[in-house]
Formats: structure tokens, C-alpha cells, sequence
């Protein structure tokens, strides 16, 4: 998985502006740790799911730093090798003949829970879990965001940032078919905060993240999913998270979608 990224648009510049009294800390929960952020490309542009886990890690509270601490070497580089040698090259859980993580193709989230869940019993931690969003119908799609809220609320009050999969898709038509939303690129960020509570009726929510790209942070929304496409997840407003849009071609609709998280769930 890879990303590549882009200024923030003036509408999020706004949002930026107004944000303090959503953030005020009785009303806010965020990650209690303090890091500097980890860069992916300091071993790959594929690294997206190491880095953001090693970043969850070195953002939770004293019990999961550390899990990130106990990796060999003092640099983003040297901690990354390090757990990609030991975690990254076991066999894949859910690909025969697979590394969990290769350079080619990066990891796939049950190859990365399974590679925090060997951190983290190392240091004798709860496992993590990992949660996929998707709606069968209207209805579940209905009381998704609910769910994806309370989840990534969760990890974070237990102190551990949750890891969330982001997914660009693009609207084309196989053949002579009808346009569909086709999947291009995943990536994988953290979730560094979140409203404490969900509004009853609310369609969106605000989110602070930290991308492993340039190890960048910012803030962003998460939507309802779309009616037409509600099986792909809920609708990710990251307006600074270009990931697969090099893959997007020209005239053709895009969407980001939140469809996974990794965490204290």
C-alpha cells in the first residue's frame, strides 16, 4: 500500500479555524502519547502499514510505547527494518506462499494484525483487533457511523491510537458495462482523535490523523456512506490524503472510504 499527498483545500482550511471548541478537552478524545511521527519512506513507499502501527504504538499510553520501544535502533529506518524483519517476514496468515509484508505489495490488514498482535504479546498486552465496515443493506449502512465511532473511540480511551484502512476508488466501466466503483489503492493511516460522543442523528464526525506519508499530520471528516455505494464503507473526507490518485484516470469519479480499523476495538 502507498499514498501520495497534496495541500489542504481551503474548505478545510475553515474547518481548521472553527475547530477549537470541537476540540476542547472535555469534549475530545486523542492519543496520549507523544511521538515523533514515523515516515514510511524512510524504507518504502509500501510501508504505510508498518509505520502507522509503529506510530499507533509510540502515540498510546506508557503500556503500548513499549511495545514500539522494544524494537532494535533509535531511527525511524532502524525500528522499521527491525520490525519488519522479525514481524513483517513470517508467512502471510492469509496468503499462501506470502510474506506478511513485501516491498511490492505491502501488508493486508490481517498480515498487520498479526503482526501487532506478536508485538504486543511480547510485552504481555491485550491482542488488538481489527474491524472491517461494510454494510450488507441500507439499514446496517445506516448505523455504520455509529459503529466506526464508538470502535475508534474505544481504542483510544484504552490508550492505543487506533490503525484505520483507507481505500481509493474510481467510478469505470468494466467493458460495455455500467460504471462501477472499482477499488485502486488501500492505505493505512492512524486515528489520532475523535469526539468523545456521537450526536444522535449526526451524518459525519471529525477525526485528527497522522499519515505515515512525510509522517504528516491533519484533520478531516468522516461521512455517512454513500446510498449508491454503501457496501464500500463510510465516505473519507481527507482532502490531504492523495492516495491512488495517480491510478485515477482522467474524467473519472474518485472516492476515499474508511472500511477498516486495527486497534483496541
Amino acid at each position: 500500500m502507498s499514498c501520495r499527498r497534496v495541500s489542504l483545500g481551503l474548505a478545510l482550511g475553515a474547518f481548521l479555524l472553527c475547530a477549537d471548541a470541537v476540540f476542547a478537552a472535555e469534549r475530545w478524545v486523542g492519543a496520549p502519547g507523544q511521538a515523533a511521527p514515523v515516515n514510511q519512506l524512510v524504507i518504502s513507499g509500501n510501508a504505510c502499514g508498518p509505520a502507522s502501527l509503529l506510530n499507533a504504538l509510540l502515540l498510546g499510553d506508557k503500556n503500548w510505547r513499549r511495545a514500539g520501544l522494544a524494537l532494535q535502533g533509535s531511527s525511524d529506518r532502524e525500528r522499521l527494518t527491525d520490525m519488519i524483519r522479525r514481524y513483517g517476514l513470517k508467512p502471510s496468515v492469509s496468503l499462501r506462499g506470502r510474506q506478511r509484508w513485501q516491498v511490492r505489495h505491502g501488508v493486508n490488514l490481517e498480515d498487520l494484525t498479526a503482526m501487532g498482535n506478536d508485538m504486543v504479546a511480547r510485552q504481555g498486552l491485550p491482542a488488538m483487533r481489527a474491524s472491517i465496515y461494510q454494510a450488507a443493506d441500507a439499514a446496517a449502512a445506516a448505523k455504520l457511523l455509529g459503529t466506526v465511532h464508538a470502535e475508534l473511540a474505544r481504542s483510544l480511551g484504552k490508550g492505543l491510537p487506533p490503525v484505520v484502512s483507507l481505500r481509493r476508488h474510481a467510478l469505470r466501466s468494466p467493458g460495455k458495462g455500467p460504471a462501477v466503483w472499482t477499488a485502486v489503492l488501500g492505505h493505512f493511516v492512524v486515528i489520532t482523535g475523535v469526539p468523545k460522543n456521537l450526536p444522535r442523528g449526526a451524518t459525519s464526525f471529525p477525526v485528527t490523523y497522522l499519515d505515515p506519508w512525510r509522517g504528516r499530520s491533519g484533520q478531516a471528516e468522516v461521512r455517512g456512506a454513500l446510498p449508491s455505494a454503501f457496501q464500500l464503507g463510510l465516505v473519507a473526507d481527507f482532502p490531504d490524503v492523495a492516495a491512488g490518485l495517480d491510478q485515477v484516470k482522467k474524467g473519472e469519479k474518485t472516492l476515499l472510504t474508511l472500511n477498516a480499523a486495527l486497534g483496541r476495538l
